[in-house]
């Protein structure tokens, strides 16, 4: 289960206030998340408005995407420009996928060489595309893979009732800060599991209510119980009083649920029976039966295997589908950037990833020549941070850019951690690692429902808003599906960054990153729907920049220097 279906949860209730005003179109209500904290809507959720592949497109054609396409058209580009790694740091990739073939990096001396045999001698065996971090081989040579995880508040809730037990058993007890520390992630592990039992339990009733209002009209309706929705029940035409009774009941049972069908609140159900299962569950720990390391230990980075496909590839191709989608092939989608590379790297579980994993898949990163990093991933706790803080320094002293998503709660990033981050452990409360881009999720309406309802944002956290609002991108097996989330407007702007590379004249990583940063699409006086609540609020008050990611601006500044 996700770590992040429990603040779904959250969300769900504050989304019940969400409003738009009468003469602007709101936007869509996004669906549950899925095990990497992105929207998955259904084949009946989706915006009946929807245009393909908007994200790449600009308001000539009435969406706020990034217009990419406007400058591939219109400026001067350089025809030898050259490729650019942009690293992956996620949880699985197709490899295969007909929309990226020839977009992944390949480790030439790997895939020339033996296999078994560490070619290039950097520590890792056959990585040909990259590498996996939460992986094993058994005694047989073939891949273990972690999938499921716990959350890092469960993680550590174990962490310090162990330390507690064996202090207990001396004499002693937790030092004040720990003890404090203790009682917050009790407090929330259980309240977790309590809110997760509560709807459990709502969900439950609800499907039973359903199920008999249902029955009364079927023979009418002639759909099986499972394909039932909204849509289906709204449309159907009553005859008796007893039959109009029901149809009322199911309509307010779906709009009470905020679902549209039945499958969605089975999804729902399933999600939260997984996260009791798994993320919350403190008895749960894959990694000490697959991987076997110590996770507090960073002194061996050379664990993992080459697997970077994994058990679940969705969020990852996905992600790499809007970097680098092959462009005009005729199938699938268009990328936002014909230059990037995708180096795969597989360090994000279907739970809290480890501090651990992300430092060494930095480091690889940054040590196999990525320029760029992409990072769709996050959560509440970190505690290893000063280490990541170290490896986001190497990156920043080796000119690598760091794109990471703000995260999906709805929250305010100023007043709520959200882990990793920019802002170091150093004593000097200013430090910032200055190669960082903090990216929250746009929509592509050019109204108050410009922000994605969904995303986190900060003044003083968040960069600048990108395109994150029902994404269509690739996916396993030759497929595409629609995600929503701020791991999708992250991925946006890395494409960006690696168009900007490319044809880079003689500016350094830093002067890219402000070139992108400083031109914009300026938002900031618009007043927009703040995520959550729903209040008006200025663009310019929800991030540093006050604008949308703009690519034709952003080249043609940089063409011009």
């Amino acid at each position: 289960m996700n770590k992040l279906v429990l603040s779904f949860l959250l969300f769900w209730a504050a989304s019940l206030m969400f409003a738009c005003s009468k003469e602007e179109k709101p936007e869509p209500k996004p669906s549950d998340l899925d095990p990497r904290g992105v929207f998955r809507p259904l084949e009946n959720e989706t915006d009946p408005d929807k245009i393909d592949n908007w994200f790449t497109k600009g308001p000539s054609e009435k969406v706020e995407g990034i217009d990419v396409e406007r400058a591939y058209k219109t400026l001067n580009l350089n025809p030898n420009a050259k490729s650019i790694t942009v690293a992956v740091i996620d949880g699985g990739f197709d490899l295969n996928h007909e929309d990226l073939k020839g977009r992944m990096w390949v480790n030439q001396k790997e895939a020339q060489g033996l296999q078994g045999v560490d070619d290039d001698q950097n520590g890792y065996i056959d990585d040909i595309n990259g590498w996996n971090f939460l992986g094993a081989k058994d005694g047989q040579g073939r891949s273990l893979n972690v999938n499921q995880e716990r959350l890092e508040s469960t993680r550590e809730l174990v962490r310090l009732k162990k330390l507690r037990a064996t202090l207990i058993a001396t004499g002693q007890g937790l030092q004040r800060f720990d003890q404090a520390y203790y009682d917050k992630l009790e407090n929330e592990v259980t309240g977790d599991r309590t809110v997760a039992r509560i709807q459990i339990k709502y969900i439950e009733n609800a499907i039973a209510r359903v199920q008999e209002l249902f029955n009364s009209i079927q023979t009418k309706l002639n759909i099986p119980f499972d394909k039932l929705t909204l849509e289906a029940v709204q449309s159907f035409k009553a005859t008796t009083d007893a039959e109009q009774e029901a149809k009322e009941a199911l309509i307010v049972e779906f709009n009470s649920s905020m679902a549209k069908s039945v499958e969605r609140i089975r999804l729902r159900l399933t999600q939260l029976q997984l996260s009791l299962e798994t993320s919350l569950n403190e008895n749960f720990n894959p990694r000490a039966e697959i991987i076997k390391d110590n996770p507090d230990d960073f002194s061996n980075g050379y664990y993992g295997n080459n697997d970077v496909t994994g058990p679940d590839p969705l969020h990852g191709t996905h992600v790499a589908g809007i970097i680098a989608a092959i462009r005009n092939n005729g199938v699938g989608i268009n990328g936002v950037s014909p230059y990037a590379k995708i180096m795969a790297i597989r360090a994000v579980p279907n739970g809290d990833e480890y501090d651990k994993d992300i430092y060494f898949a930095v480091k690889y990163a940054v040590d196999n020549g990525a320029k760029i990093i992409n990072m769709s991933f996050g959560k509440r706790y970190s505690p290893h941070k000063s280490k990541l803080d170290e490896i986001f320094k190497y990156a920043a002293q080796r000119g690598v850019i760091l794109v990471h998503a703000s995260g999906n709660y709805a929250h305010n990033n100023d007043r709520r951690d959200n882990y990793p981050n920019r802002f170091t452990s150093s004593p000097n409360s200013n430090a910032e690692i200055r190669n960082w881009i903090e990216v929250s999720a746009s929509s592509r309406y050019s109204t108050s429902a410009i922000v994605a309802n969904f995303s986190n944002y900060g003044k003083e956290s968040v960069d600048i808003f990108a395109p994150g609002f029902e994404i269509n991108s690739t996916a396993p097996n030759n497929t595409y599906m629609v995600l929503s989330g701020t791991s999708m407007a992250a991925p946006v702007v890395a494409g960006i960054l690696s168009v900007l590379m490319a044809q880079n004249l003689n500016h350094t990583p830093e002067q890219i990153r402000q070139i992108l940063l400083r031109n914009g699409r300026d938002k900031s006086s618009l007043e927009v729907l703040k995520p959550g609540m729903g209040e008006l609020v200025k663009f310019g008050e929800l991030s540093r920049s006050g604008a949308v990611a703009d690519n034709y601006k952003a080249l043609e500044k940089l063409l011009k220097n």
